[in-house]
C-alpha cells in the first residue's frame, strides 16, 4: 500500500510539472512580442548655391530646397591664386550677413532660413577695377545646418554652436 502511495504520489508531481511547463511554454509563446520598428526620420536639410555674375563682382545667395527643415547658412569666398588680389582690393557685404573671417573664415547669414526660402545677396565686388593685372577666380563655398532656433533675433554664437553640434564638437568634446 505504502508502495501504491508513493506511486501516486510520484505520478501527480509529474502531472502538476507536465501541466505548468505546457502552460509556461503556451503563455510565453504567445506572450513575445513582434519587434517594434522606430519610425524617426532625421531631418533634411539641403541647400543651393546661386551665383549671378557681372563684370567683376559676384552676387550670391543660397536657396534652402529642403521640404521641411529650417537651416542655418555659412559661406565661405575664396580667391584663386590669393596672391591676385590684395584684401583691400574688393569687398564683401550684404544684408543680414555677419563676417567671421578672422576666426573661421565664414560669413553667417543671421536669418533662420526656410525651407523654400533664399538668403539676402551677399556681395563681392573688386573695388579699383583698373588696378587688377591678373585672371583670378572667386570660389564659394557654402554649408548649412538644421537651424536649432527660427527666432528673428539670433546671434552669431548661436548659429556657430549649431554647426559644431552638426560637426560633432561641442566645448564639451572639444581637446
Amino acid at each position: 500500500m505504502k508502495n501504491r502511495n508513493e506511486k501516486q504520489f510520484v505520478l501527480s508531481i509529474l502531472l502538476v510539472v507536465l501541466i505548468l511547463g505546457i502552460g509556461t511554454t503556451i503563455a510565453l509563446s504567445t506572450a513575445i512580442s513582434k519587434p517594434v520598428v522606430n519610425s524617426f526620420q532625421a531631418a533634411d536639410h539641403e541647400t543651393n548655391i546661386k551665383e549671378e555674375i557681372d563684370g567683376l563682382k559676384k552676387t550670391i545667395q543660397v536657396k534652402n530646397t529642403a521640404e521641411k527643415s529650417a537651416v542655418f547658412v555659412r559661406v565661405r569666398i575664396v580667391i584663386s591664386p590669393a596672391k591676385a588680389l590684395g584684401q583691400d582690393d574688393y569687398m564683401i557685404q550684404g544684408q543680414n550677413w555677419t563676417e567671421n573671417a578672422e576666426q573661421d573664415g565664414f560669413y553667417y547669414y543671421t536669418k533662420t532660413l526656410l525651407p523654400g526660402e533664399e538668403t539676402e545677396d551677399l556681395i563681392f565686388e573688386v573695388k579699383n577695377k583698373e588696378e587688377v593685372t591678373e585672371s583670378f577666380d572667386v570660389l564659394v563655398y557654402e554649408e548649412s545646418c538644421v537651424a536649432t532656433s527660427t527666432s528673428d533675433s539670433l546671434t552669431i554664437e548661436q548659429i556657430k554652436e549649431a554647426f559644431k553640434k552638426a560637426d560633432g564638437k561641442t566645448d564639451q568634446n572639444q581637446g
